[in-house]
């Protein structure tokens, strides 16, 4: 069965893939495992929402939406044209 939250730890050259998780809450106690025997930077995503959640050491940094194109964005027409 494949879980819909994936676990990712920061590194210098990109991400690695940890684990998968079935829900947040989960994930947010395995991030504090890893964390206490590796303290960093770790990022959970919700694969079905895109959402991603960023962790430092244990503690809940931020939350971002889904990452979208600029050509998808409806302001971003909008900018264009009032900067022209």
């Amino acid at each position: 069965m494949t879980h819909p939250i994936d676990i990712f730890q920061m590194e210098t050259a990109g991400v690695r893939w940890l684990e998968s998780a079935p829900n947040l809450e989960h994930a947010k106690a395995r991030v504090k495992e890893f964390a206490a025997n590796s303290p960093g930077e770790y990022v959970v995503l919700d694969q079905k929402t895109g959402n991603q959640i960023v962790i430092r050491s244990g503690e809940v940094h931020g939350v971002s939406e889904p990452l979208r194109s600029r050509k998808d964005d409806p302001t971003a027409h909008a900018n264009r044209e009032s900067a022209g």
